[in-house]
């Protein structure tokens, strides 16, 4: 059962998502949460995103998914508010948005996200206790160390954008502030914090994200933690239905198993 619900976050704009809740749902009943968390310039209706929420809700989850400020459905400007640091607070927002609903056990929410939010899903659980499992896949340690865009860094720098085209709205111009700001957040040293169970997942054909990048942020974790290398999958295995069949079976598991 998916439903369409707009959040106010803490700066008024409103946040599109989409709640997932699973087949047989009651509401006098408690179920384990999972807040499904999209790319860099990503969107709630990509196919691993909305496939993986899903997967989620047929084996018996509630799992949210949405777009952060400035893209997608939600409101703000791509050149004003697309910012890693509001796209913390707005997963903040989400998660509190989350625990309100009685049927929704407060003791059992996890978090994943692929690429920027395989970073964001380190970043948020390291400073939240309460969440009590994890999963982070393809995640960069900061987007001038992704192989992709460090190659167009300084032009970037100098322009004061970037232009690149999105898979849904086309051609887009991303300001330099978004590097700056992205780079206010570690994953190597704030991955340390987390005590709960860790899951880390790469494709070892990324040139996105380099599987090294990736496993430096596994290798810094406490345990319990697990990593899964996928042969032949890179950055955008989207659009490669096996493959995030692949994936989404590996974190529906671990979440099974850790929530």
């Amino acid at each position: 059962m998916q439903e369409k619900i707009s959040i106010k976050n803490s700066r008024g704009l409103k946040l599109a998502a989409i709640l997932h809740k699973p087949a047989g749902f009651r509401k006098d009943q408690k179920y384990p949460a999972v807040i499904v968390l999209h790319g860099f310039t990503g969107y709630k209706e990509e196919e691993h995103i909305a496939g993986l929420a899903s997967d989620l809700e047929k084996n018996g989850f509630v799992a949210i998914r949405f777009d952060t400020v400035g893209f997608g459905e939600s409101e703000g400007t791509l050149v004003n508010h697309h910012r890693f640091s509001n796209y913390l607070q707005d997963t903040e927002d989400i998660f509190k948005y989350l625990k309100k609903f009685g049927f929704v056990d407060k003791n059992r929410i996890g978090i994943t996200g692929q690429s920027w939010g395989g970073k964001m899903a380190v970043i948020f659980a390291a400073h939240h206790p309460e969440v009590k499992a994890v999963v982070s896949i393809s995640a960069a340690i900061s987007l001038r160390k992704s192989n992709w865009l460090g190659a167009f860094m300084q032009a970037w720098k100098q322009k004061g954008y970037f232009e690149r085209i999105s898979s849904k709205y086309g051609p887009i111009k991303i300001p330099y502030e978004v590097v700056l700001d992205d780079e206010k957040f570690d994953p190597v040293k704030d991955i340390a914090l987390i005590k709960c169970p860790l899951l880390v997942v790469l494709g070892l054909e990324d040139d996105t994200v380099l599987p090294k990048d990736t496993r430096a942020i596994y290798e810094a974790a406490n345990e319990p933690k697990k990593m899964i290398e996928i042969k032949g999958m890179n950055h955008d295995y989207k659009k490669y239905p096996d493959q995030v069949a692949l994936v989404n079976r590996e974190v529906v598991k671990f979440f099974t198993e850790n929530l």
